[in-house]
């Protein structure tokens, strides 16, 4: 019955010449192409906003809801964009800043682990769950998420 309906199916195989579902598709492959060079930006103003939590304790907990936020975001992206590792490292950082982060300066390390781990699946082209090196990155930003 899906088939019938044309549920799941490549457009271009089930016929649909439709101009505005084409030029769907091609901006969707274009801004997949450029998403490695959007997300680093997003990665640098996290890092930006790092450095304020390092410089000015007094903003930790306001600048840690804009960091959850980011994350967020960045989360559904991921998946989106070919990048389900990086959705699960910013899910995993969006839950950190909701519990705790910003407090202490051990947190904002567990906080800049997973910008890295972030910045480090997309300069890879980490594809899928990232294998054994995305096995290690969560297992790692687990343990920290744990100690701190």
């Amino acid at each position: 019955m899906e088939k019938a309906a044309g549920v799941g199916a490549d457009p271009q195989q089930v016929g649909f010449s439709d101009p505005r579902l084409q030029e769907a598709g091609r901006v969707f492959r274009q801004q997949r192409e450029e998403y490695p060079d959007h997300v680093d930006r997003t990665f640098n103003k996290l890092t930006a906003l790092l450095a304020v939590c390092e410089n000015f304790e007094s903003r930790r907990a306001m600048t840690a809801g804009q960091i959850r936020d980011i994350a967020n975001g960045l989360s559904r992206q991921g998946v989106q964009f070919g990048y389900p590792l990086l959705s699960a490292i910013a899910d995993s950082l969006a839950q950190y800043c909701d519990a705790t982060a910003g407090q202490s300066d051990r947190h904002l390390r567990v906080v800049s682990a997973h910008v890295d781990a972030m910045r480090a699946v997309v300069t890879r082209n980490l594809s899928g769950d990232g294998g054994a090196v995305g096995q290690a990155l969560m297992g790692a930003l687990s343990g920290a998420i744990r100690k701190f």
